[in-house]
């Protein structure tokens, strides 16, 4: 008769490998923190492709006020340059000191 023998040491159960799961999980952040990255960039030209919009628009608004402002300061000269009433006064006006009559 045979007698089995029991180990005194229970059997090691196979546990399951943690590398798969945490390749797993670091291969997630990874790819939620290139998303991220690549939204702030995205975000980051648009801010700055707008900022750059409003100051070429406020720019080119400055250059028409005072191409506006040259313009009507030449037709101003030009009128006053002409002689006549107007300048006969301005040229008494000037004459006295600019003094209000």
């Amino acid at each position: 008769m045979m007698i089995e023998t029991q180990s005194i040491h229970p059997a090691k159960e196979s546990q399951p490998s943690p590398w798969p799961v945490l390749l797993a999980f670091l291969a997630t952040v990874l790819g939620l923190a290139l998303i991220g990255y690549s939204a702030y960039q995205n975000q980051r030209d648009q801010a700055r492709a707008h900022s750059e919009a409003q100051i070429r628009a406020i720019g080119e608004f400055r250059i028409e006020q005072i191409s506006l402002w040259l313009r009507e300061t030449r037709k101003a000269s030009a009128f006053f340059s002409q002689g006549g009433q107007v300048a006969d006064h301005f040229a008494a006006w000037a004459a006295s000191g600019y003094q209000d009559a």
